[in-house]
């Protein structure tokens, strides 16, 4: 068995060689001998107990061997626990006055308490009353609203079914106009036509050549015209047939002795005898600067003709330059002349 030798920390040796130091100093400087101790080294014995040797003081512990910092710590514990019993006691009715109000007030405060949650609790019974209230006005007004939809829906399919009614009526309306406007119109064109075939031409017969190549013709319209009906638009309407062609009067204002209209037209084809032509072309020099004058008699004239509306309709070919009508017309020595006054450079 082995035995290992105690030493002590660092820390430890270097606080008691201070220590020793210290000693030194003072016996040094009184004049006195340096106490007997003995190292930590040399008071330790096996296993790390100190050991006094004879002759020796222990100057770190107490006179049985124990270490005077572990008595001096219980002594520290005691008189604290004492201390603190010691203050517990006497500091016990010094805080009862404030304690005793602190109940008081939490017992205040806990009233209030007690009284906001009973106002409170009527708040929420009342709300949830008013809660109820407002759900059953809300289902009564959604209750309302659909029944004012349902009848807003019946009410405009009311009116959508009038108007389409209404609409029918007016289809039905036009309709009905239109067909018996069309029958109307049916009926005064059959009245109309068979009026119109009670309606004749009497007395129809030539007349005098009113220009070149056309002849006047005339006839009295014979038959009943009704009193609605103006005679003179019947007589405008009213077409004969002249030279295999289906014409209407270009006049109608004059009336016979009986107030019947007299209806005209001037026919311009198949009218050969008022055809006119000139005869020979008579150079009377010239007429001015520039001008030369022809002269030329009418032929093929009937007495009862216009001879002046024909004699300036008649054209005319002069050095074969085609006029459409003469410059003028005269009458000497019982014939009709036409008079030219054509474009001459030679005539200065």
């Amino acid at each position: 068995m082995s035995y290992q030798w105690y030493s002590p920390p660092p820390q430890a040796q270097s606080h008691e060689r201070a220590r020793r130091h210290r000693d030194w100093s003072r016996d040094h400087r009184s004049n006195r001998p340096p106490p007997y101790t003995n190292l930590p080294q040399e008071s330790q014995g096996l296993l790390g107990n100190p050991q006094l040797e004879y002759g020796s003081v222990n100057t770190n512990g107490s006179a049985d061997g124990q270490p005077a910092k572990r008595t001096s710590r219980r002594a520290v514990w005691v008189w604290t626990i004492v201390a603190c019993i010691f203050g517990y006691l006497i500091s016990y009715p010094i805080p009862s006055a404030y304690h005793e109000s602190l109940r008081r007030g939490w017992a205040r405060d806990e009233n209030r308490h007690a009284v906001l949650v009973r106002q409170w609790t009527a708040e929420v019974r009342e709300h949830n009353a008013l809660r109820a209230k407002m759900q059953a006005e809300r289902e009564a007004m959604d209750l309302e609203r659909k029944r004012w939809d349902k009848e807003w829906d019946e009410h405009e399919k009311r009116k959508e079914d009038a108007r389409k009614e209404e609409e029918k009526q007016k289809e039905d309306k036009r309709r009905e106009d239109k067909e018996r406007k069309e029958r109307e119109e049916h009926e005064k064109e059959q009245k109309e036509r068979r009026m119109r075939e009670g309606l004749f031409w009497t007395g129809f017969g030539p007349s005098q050549c009113v220009k070149y190549g056309t002849r006047e013709y005339s006839a009295t319209l014979a038959g009943r015209v009704p009193l609605e009906y103006d005679p003179r638009e019947e007589c405008y309407e009213k077409t004969i047939e002249i030279h295999g062609r289906s014409v209407k009067p270009i006049r109608c204002d004059e009336q016979d002795t009986c107030g019947r209209p007299l209806a005209r037209w001037n026919i311009d084809f198949d009218e050969a005898a008022c055809t006119t032509w000139w005869g020979y072309f008579h150079d009377k020099g010239c007429y001015s600067t520039g001008k030369r004058h022809f002269e030329a008699p009418l032929e093929n004239l009937q007495s009862e003709d216009h001879w002046r509306d024909i004699c300036g309709t008649t054209p005319a070919a002069i050095r074969n330059v085609y006029y459409s009508s003469p410059t003028s017309c005269a009458e000497w020595g019982g014939r009709k002349w036409g008079m030219w006054d054509v474009d001459d450079g030679s005539c200065a």
